[in-house]
């Protein structure tokens, strides 16, 4: 929540995106919005880009950070696992951008904004579905960002630093 609360500390409109399925999609910033989906529900996507077209409630910045990994110490491939994890890492933003390509003008600059992964560099065996979905999803944000670089839509990605989890064969090594 730190970038979004970067921006929204700055006026900046933010749709945040949840994949909470609690329905605990509340946000204490008065320029931040936060909606409760399944990014993997195209047509949900769709339906909520539409909604804030027409109303012309389009934020500055949508900001995705839906995503989920499968840690597996089983040499098998799990292909199930492996297509949950494709599915909502990066078939989730593209759910997102696929509809915004399709307005036909943008009323102002929309930036969209992922999470990508230091795993993008450094890959990891354990979670390879997770690797994979992060380095297609930066390398397809950097071949849209030139894409639009001429028009009012953006493409950002976020790339933090290791962070001491289970995802890092190395995580032992941080401090604690």
């Amino acid at each position: 929540l730190g970038l979004v609360e970067h921006y929204a500390k700055q006026g900046v409109r933010v749709t945040a995106i949840n994949r909470r399925v609690d329905g605990s999609c509340s946000t204490p910033y008065p320029h931040v919005s936060s909606e409760c989906l399944d990014v993997r529900d195209a047509s949900a996507i769709t339906n909520l880009i539409s909604k804030m077209a027409k109303a012309g409630e389009l934020p500055d910045i949508f900001f995705l950070n839906a995503g989920i990994n499968r840690l597996d110490n089983d040499p098998a491939l799990d292909l199930q696992q492996f297509r949950e994890v494709l599915e909502t890492n990066l078939m989730g933003v593209m759910n997102f951008i696929a509809p915004l390509t399709e307005l036909n003008a943008w009323p102002h600059r929309i930036k969209v904004v992922a999470i990508s992964s230091v795993t993008y560099y450094i890959g990891n065996p354990y979670c390879l579905g997770y690797y994979i979905s992060k380095k297609a999803l930066t390398e397809t944000l950097r071949m849209f960002s030139s894409m639009y670089a001429k028009t009012n839509l953006q493409f950002q990605w976020v790339v933090l630093g290791p962070v001491p989890t289970r995802i890092f064969c190395t995580s032992d090594n941080f401090p604690k």
